[in-house]
């Protein structure tokens, strides 16, 4: 049994790495991206002095894809936003004899609280972009699709899901997430 659950979880740690280089190489095309629309938006508007519309549309886009994926990239290194305070009343805690599983439960029930609530947004949002698709909503200038805009949220809530899904195993069966 103990072998199957070595496999199970080298499985998983896999998948997990494997989503986050994916989002590691999505984060670093994307940062680049940006960074070119916005050097032809400095330079068209300060040196040639004719802005674009086009490169101040698709910055904003990239920058809401990047903070959807760096979110998920973060939960996947549990390196998310979290307060703390809890786990600091736990370490000053006479009455508390092991600060670290104390702590250790606190994360897993502060992980499946952010899971529950990722899944209900997450079902929430796919019913908002359905209606988006059914009215095939474009952007202003570049005349992308915005439910693909949209997607890119709803996916960076799912692969969030899958890490924080991947954290509360190992922490339930004492693995090492890293």
């Amino acid at each position: 049994m103990r072998e199957k659950n070595s496999i199970v979880f080298r499985c998983l740690k896999r998948i997990n790495e494997l989503i986050l280089t994916l989002e590691k190489i999505l984060l670093v095309i994307i940062t680049i991206g940006l960074c070119a629309v916005i050097f032809i938006e400095v330079l068209c508007r300060y040196v040639f002095f004719t802005p674009t519309a086009w490169s101040e549309e698709l910055a904003r886009y990239l920058f809401i894809v990047m903070t959807f994926i760096g979110a998920a990239y973060a939960c996947g290194h549990h390196d998310h936003i979290e307060i703390d305070i809890v786990n600091q009343i736990l370490e000053k805690s006479p009455a508390v004899k092991d600060t670290a599983h104390a702590k250790k439960i606190v994360d897993v029930v502060a992980n499946v609280a952010t899971i529950v609530f990722l899944i209900v947004f997450s079902f929430i949002f796919w019913k908002y972009m359905l209606q988006i698709r059914k009215l095939n909503l474009l952007s202003p200038t570049m005349h992308l699709p915005m439910f693909w805009i949209y997607f890119m949220v709803f996916l960076g809530s799912a692969m969030s899901i899958l890490h924080l899904i991947y954290l509360v195993l190992c922490d339930l069966f004492q693995k090492d997430a890293a």
